[in-house]
């Protein structure tokens, strides 16, 4: 009696020669049929030598309609026939690892990816076959690379819409498995096949599951990024801010949501120094999405930081988030209600934890610049979202106040003043003092001959050396202009009917008409003429709040020696009356963010004669 082994040799050699026999047939029913038939025989076993046989011998006109299915081509006979038998095909040469560096077998699996590429809806076939089959393709790593390069994983995930379970999460599994590679594989990328890849997942995102194309997306980009190719390939700026703002408009609930959050953040940090890929801000819409993402990440900076309590390191990418930021508190008056409610608790959470900081930490170990970009956001935060300045935040901030930059923040700090005239004299005294002394270092600043000279020969000034140059050029000039010239009306709309704060104080009148001065000269010309700010020193100490002057003292010939100075001065006071203090302030500090932070010192606001 013949032994098992012996008959099961027999048994295959006699497949062989039938297999053989019926792939040189001209009918490509009887080719399918002996193919079918080889498979079946040959399933469960792992002869090697047996898998090569089968490659070597298929016929040749059914691998040239593969080819032409993988090109996206339908009108060819038994078509639904073929599709089936290409998936057959691929989860029976990659059921083991027998061929799986064999030339023929990875151009199978590149006719099977190409095949994917085209959705058919009409696919039945179980998943769970085909997954099997890639996990054994991926153990070799250039596999991998070929899976990445043909987007395989992402058409796997678009044909079979898996759904939330066991398959699902080992679909993600063998995703991570494939996208985290060796840094040693760069050169195998090819740049053209990455940006199609992460286009054609850009553009499902809409019509698919917008979870898994979002994830898919920033894992892709991940490894872009990883293999220093972001800078190399064109993407479509625009749909990844859409996207971007879609993740973060909802709150992360789950830890991989997190997750997601932080790896968007790295690939926009990537992005922010490139040059092919720059991140470039052209709505209001999009510097809500920018400020979310920065602010979250700053965030998780400032925690790290807080926790080891060490000193913040203010590097290029912390700078430029700030810059986002701040340029975000500007437009946040403009912004619509709904992201507003987004982005105000991100940018509370990021405040509070600046706050934490300057408790926990010293920021005099940081140069001047940065603790002025520092300083100069926490401040504008605090005004924007309406946080009250605690002691210490007094504390800081006054420390470092001793420049022209310190009055600009410093008009930020007044509002923190509170101007009541029934709150008694003592009080209102106490704000008046405040004001004259405030007054008194603005216009010194602004007529200091140090500061006029460098504006007219360098035209910016030392803290705002490089900023528009390496830090505002990610927004656009048209979007920076519409933020300021809305931001223009914002104000006159708002405070076009309130009143003073102070009624019947003349030295609030004269005070007021000062500051009114200063604020418009300084849209005009930037800088306090020396004539000029000695006639106003000269208003404002005489007529300090421990000797309140009449309201026939206000601005009049008698006070200013120089008849063709007072015409300027009278020329800048408004006649129909006093304007709020906080109006005159958020228009000096508007204007100096115009002038000497996103726009140039000539930048001028058009209706300032309406205020």
């Amino acid at each position: 009696m013949k032994s098992k082994k012996y008959r099961e040799k027999k048994a295959n050699k006699k497949a062989i020669k039938r297999y053989n026999s019926g792939t040189q047939s001209d009918d490509v029913l009887i080719q399918i049929q002996a193919i079918r038939k080889f498979m079946s025989h040959f399933l469960n076993q792992e002869d090697s030598a047996t898998d090569e046989v089968f490659i070597a011998n298929f016929p040749n006109q059914l691998y040239e309609d593969f080819n032409a299915m993988s090109k996206g081509q339908k009108k060819l006979d038994r078509y639904h026939e073929k599709q089936t038998l290409l998936f057959d095909m691929f989860t029976y040469i990659f059921r083991n690892h027998n061929l799986l560096l064999n030339f023929k077998a990875q151009s199978f699996a590149k006719l099977f990816l190409g095949f994917m590429r085209y959705q058919d809806p009409d696919i039945i076939y179980d998943p769970s076959k085909i997954m099997d089959s890639i996990n054994n393709f991926i153990s070799q790593d250039p596999n991998k690379i070929v899976l990445i390069n043909e987007n395989g994983m992402f058409h796997f995930l678009c044909n079979f819409h898996l759904e939330n379970g066991d398959l699902k999460q080992r679909f993600w599994s063998m995703c991570k498995n494939i996208y985290e590679l060796n840094h040693q594989y760069k050169e195998y990328f090819s740049s053209v096949k990455l940006a199609e890849c992460v286009n054609q997942i850009m553009n499902k995102y809409f019509s698919y599951g917008e979870e898994d194309v979002s994830k898919f997306l920033i894992m892709v980009l991940k490894l872009v990024e990883f293999v220093d190719l972001l800078d190399h390939i064109k993407l479509d700026v625009t749909m990844f801010f859409r996207i971007t703002e879609k993740i973060f408009s909802n709150k992360p609930q789950k830890r991989t949501e997190k997750k997601l959050n932080i790896d968007i953040i790295k690939i926009c940090k990537a992005m922010l120094n490139g040059s092919i890929n720059p991140l470039r801000i052209e709505s209001i819409e999009q510097l809500v999405t920018a400020s979310s993402v920065f602010s979250f990440g700053l965030a998780r900076k400032l925690k790290k930081t807080i926790r080891d309590k060490r000193d913040i390191q203010m590097t290029k990418n912390v700078k430029h988030s700030l810059y986002i930021i701040y340029f975000s508190l500007i437009a946040f008056p403009l912004i619509d209600q709904n992201s507003k409610n987004r982005l105000r608790p991100v940018l509370l959470e990021l405040h509070r934890l600046f706050q934490n900081y300057f408790k926990k930490c010293s920021i005099k170990k940081l140069s001047i610049d940065s603790q002025f970009q520092m300083i100069q956001y926490y401040v504008k935060s605090s005004v924007t979202l309406r946080v009250d300045f605690s002691p210490h935040d007094h504390h800081i901030i006054n420390e470092f106040l001793d420049n022209l930059h310190s009055n600009f923040m410093f008009t930020h700090l007044l509002f923190d003043i509170s101007f009541d005239s029934t709150s008694g004299e003592s009080n209102l005294s106490s704000n008046l003092n405040k004001i004259n002394r405030y007054l008194n270092n603005l216009i010194s600043s602004l007529s200091d001959e140090e500061y006029i000279n460098k504006l007219q020969e360098q035209q910016k000034l030392d803290h705002n050396e490089n900023v528009k140059s390496i830090y505002i050029r990610i927004f656009s000039e048209d979007l920076i202009a519409r933020v300021f010239t809305r931001c223009e009306s914002y104000l006159l709309d708002k405070f076009k009917d309130e009143s003073p704060e102070v009624v019947g104080s003349d030295a609030y009148a004269i005070y007021n008409n000062v500051m009114m001065v200063i604020v418009r000269i300084f849209n005009d010309s930037n800088y306090l003429e020396k004539s000029i700010a000695d006639s106003l020193k000269k208003l404002n100490d005489e007529f300090s709040s421990e000797s309140l002057p009449t309201s026939s003292d206000v601005v009049n010939s008698d006070n200013v020696a120089d008849t063709s100075i007072f015409s300027t001065i009278s020329s800048y006071v408004d006649s129909n009356g006093n304007h709020p203090f906080k109006a005159l302030f958020r228009w000096f500090t508007l204007i100096y963010e115009f002038k000497f932070i996103f726009g140039d010192i000539n930048c001028k606001f058009t209706k300032m004669n309406l205020i």
